[in-house]
């Protein structure tokens, strides 16, 4: 599999709740079938839907576009038998999923953080063991950067993340290449690290890079 043709899955904001929350919304004897839904609700008044999976911690991630309207006032999680108050919202992790071949041949490690661009949009995903190769991500980038529902994403080897630490540098320093030719990837990279690159006399810019 080529690493500029990493398939998307949208994921929409979800909910974890635990075996106890999920007796409490949808029943005692209620039997997960994977699809369910709740809703959210501020002031008794519907805000957002959220999927639902079982889990041992209680989490709400949702869309970005969607974040800034959820956080000015506590939720509740609304199902068929209950509610119950909800977490703290939380961004969707974006996760690229990779079999164990691939995840050798790129020499890369499950819980690694590495970096896949969606068009325009490079996103800092961590790195997980599956069976079918794809990059699962908050269905708001998804879209954006003129994105279509058939587009795939391209993996950036180049960008290194520590996982102990965000590497966010000022946006004033520098980056420096001894490349002859500047090329996309080049201008990539400096983005995602917040940094300008310094263009030296006989260096060649391709025209991807300039326009990017």
């Amino acid at each position: 599999m080529p690493p500029d043709a990493i398939p998307i899955q949208p994921v929409r904001s979800f909910i974890v709740l635990t075996a106890e929350q999920m007796a409490t919304l949808f029943g005692a004897n209620f039997h997960s079938r994977g699809t369910e839904r709740v809703e959210l609700l501020q002031r008794g008044r519907l805000v957002g839907m959220a999927d639902v999976a079982l889990g041992e911690e209680h989490t709400l991630c949702v869309e970005a576009g969607e974040r800034s309207n959820l956080a000015a006032e506590p939720l509740k999680v609304q199902g068929p038998k209950g509610h119950a108050p909800a977490p703290g919202v939380q961004p969707i992790p974006a996760e690229f999923v990779l079999p164990a071949g691939l995840l050798s041949a790129w020499n890369l490690t499950a819980g690694q953080l590495t970096t896949v661009a969606l068009g325009s949009v490079a996103v800092r995903a961590t790195v997980v063991l599956g069976d079918t190769p794809c990059l699962r991500v908050d269905r708001s980038f998804a879209f954006s950067g003129g994105l279509g529902r058939e587009a795939f994403g391209r993996w950036i080897p180049d960008v290194v993340w520590s996982a102990s630490q965000d590497v966010t540098p000022a946006a004033s320093q520098d980056l420096t290449t001894t490349k002859r030719i500047i090329t996309e990837n080049d201008v990539r990279r400096a983005r995602m690290l917040r940094k300008r690159i310094q263009v030296r006399d006989g260096q060649i810019i391709t025209p991807a890079a300039r326009d990017l």
